[in-house]
């Protein structure tokens, strides 16, 4: 398993000692707090250390559109706050790195594009793809995602990264910018 599978499995671990226990933690870092039995736990943890393999572990070849949706979905539609994730790839079209670089508020998370080009650079990527969560459920973007979508689009085109697509994901949906024509 590696470093990403690992955290995510840890996490989902300490999720359920901690559901075990009666701790409220998860409430207190914006995750769920939909209280699953330990087993359901399990599931969502193994479904996502499988899809990592598939899709964000580094080396991963991204081909699976639909396996990519899925692993979004399971990742971030419980966040009970918005946050936006950056997958990085290399000119293969393979997985580099998978970050939640930003977290915000119930219907809102600041999110700085130089920070984006900053990772992108480190990581050596020539690609993104960019999903965020909306807590509300509805899968449909925002003039303000629109236009921070665009901002990030100019600020990596300057370093011939380019944005392949753009997920805004719930927990019953998760649309693509790219698909609607936003991109």
């Amino acid at each position: 398993m590696t470093d990403t599978a690992s955290r995510h499995q840890r996490a989902a671990t300490r999720r359920t000692a901690a559901s075990r226990h009666g701790s409220s933690s998860g409430k207190e870092r914006g995750q769920s707090p939909l209280r699953m039995p330990a087993h359901e736990q399990k599931v969502i943890a193994d479904a996502l250390a499988i899809l990592s393999r598939y899709v964000v572990e580094p080396g991963a070849k991204l081909n699976d559109r639909k396996a990519l949706q899925q692993f979004l979905q399971l990742r971030l539609s419980q966040e009970t706050a918005e946050c936006l994730a950056v997958l990085y790839l290399d000119a293969h079209s393979r997985s580099i790195a998978f970050e939640v670089p930003f977290r915000g508020t119930v219907n809102h998370a600041a999110v700085y594009p130089r920070e984006i080009a900053r990772s992108a650079l480190m990581h050596n990527a020539t690609a993104v793809i960019l999903a965020h969560n909306h807590p509300s459920g509805v899968a449909k973007p925002s003039k303000s995602d629109e236009h921070m979508t665009q901002a990030i689009v100019s600020a990596l085109d300057l370093l011939g990264v380019r944005v392949l697509d753009h997920f805004i994901v719930t927990s019953t949906d998760c649309a693509s910018m790219l698909e609607m024509g936003l991109l």
